[in-house]
């Protein structure tokens, strides 16, 4: 985008994708508010996201991605003669500008927000060019003319009190006063997951070392785990976002394999162990201050060739470096 010549009063952003690709673009809508500080941002995603981009503040209004008349934006244009769909009069018209980070393998979408815009529209990378982190990629091009020379796009969400509060306190209640350390032992793929008797190994150091309280958080693909009926230590399972959003909060450590909810403790700033193998951390790890990402040695870089000695190492650091801050 160049430099704003005329006002812009309402900006469309199309964003479908999993969690962590929904954290990893709040940098994108951060630097459309400041660009634009009086726009409204409508945002389109995936349901369970939309509360988070309202409650941050980062956009005005949001809906459903997936919502039955989402289906004309794909459809090739029209012939000459043939009518074009309301919807771009009716709904699209209404925007100076549309941001898609949607698939469009054969530009049908990108042609027809393009009608619909009424100043701009751009089709931002569904996958980032290979050496470029996915929140420089779907940010930079959005940022205002003064910000381009900026440090690394870092997501962050800032959710209100009353949300994270039940939460927090779940998670406190859980604790008996010691720190607590929050463990999700799950991802969105097998092979992306430690060994899970590598996590009990560290939540045992955490504990009888450290002097730490591990708290397990189970997911709906973990929760059917052996061990969410066998592990001595505090489990929570299938949480609702805001309620996993809320623990994350106010743990003093978090500890997660490449998954959503590793971007999810990330984007609150919450000391983070982010360990990773075959996906490339450079590419779609969290970021910020206080995160420390471990990525499994070797050509493969399989899972359980990363030792629990270096995950001790790694969170010896991060907790060290934390309690001088």
């Amino acid at each position: 985008m160049t430099g704003t010549l005329l006002p812009i009063r309402k900006i469309l952003v199309l964003r479908g994708g999993a969690l962590g690709d929904f954290i990893l673009t709040l940098p994108a809508l951060a630097a459309l508010r400041r660009r634009c500080p009086q726009a409204a941002i409508e945002l389109r995603t995936r349901p369970r996201h939309v509360w988070l981009a309202l409650e941050s503040g980062l956009a005005d209004t949001a809906a459903d991605i997936d919502d039955a008349g989402m289906a004309e934006f794909f459809m090739p244009a029209p012939g000459a003669n043939e009518p074009w769909p309301p919807i771009y009069e009716d709904y699209l018209s209404g925007f100076d500008w549309i941001v898609s980070y949607l698939p469009d393998r054969d530009g049908s979408l990108a042609n027809n927000l393009r009608r619909g815009a009424r100043k701009s529209c751009i089709v931002l990378p569904h996958r980032p060019a290979a050496g470029e982190h996915a929140a420089d990629a779907w940010s930079r091009p959005l940022q205002p003319p003064e910000d381009l020379d900026a440090r690394p796009a870092i997501p962050r969400l800032h959710l209100p009190k009353n949300i994270l509060d039940p939460g927090a306190a779940l998670l406190r209640s859980l604790c008996g006063g010691r720190p607590p350390a929050v463990i999700h032992p799950g991802s969105g793929g097998a092979a992306k997951n430690w060994p899970l008797a590598y996590f009990m190994q560290l939540a045992d150091w955490l504990q009888r070392v450290r002097g730490w309280q591990p708290v397990f958080l189970l997911g709906e693909a973990e929760s059917n785990w052996p061990m969410a009926a066998t592990t001595p230590w505090p489990t929570v399972k299938r949480p609702g976002l805001a309620q996993a959003a809320g623990m994350l909060s106010a743990a003093r450590l978090y500890i997660g394999n490449d998954s959503g909810i590793t971007h999810l403790a990330a984007s609150l700033d919450t000391p983070v162990i982010a360990l990773f193998g075959p996906t490339d951390p450079g590419t779609w790890g969290p970021r910020g201050p206080r995160v420390r990402v471990i990525r499994a040695p070797g050509p493969g870089h399989a899972m359980s060739d990363l030792s629990v000695a270096e995950a001790r190492r790694c969170c010896q650091n991060l907790l060290d470096s934390d309690s001088r801050r």
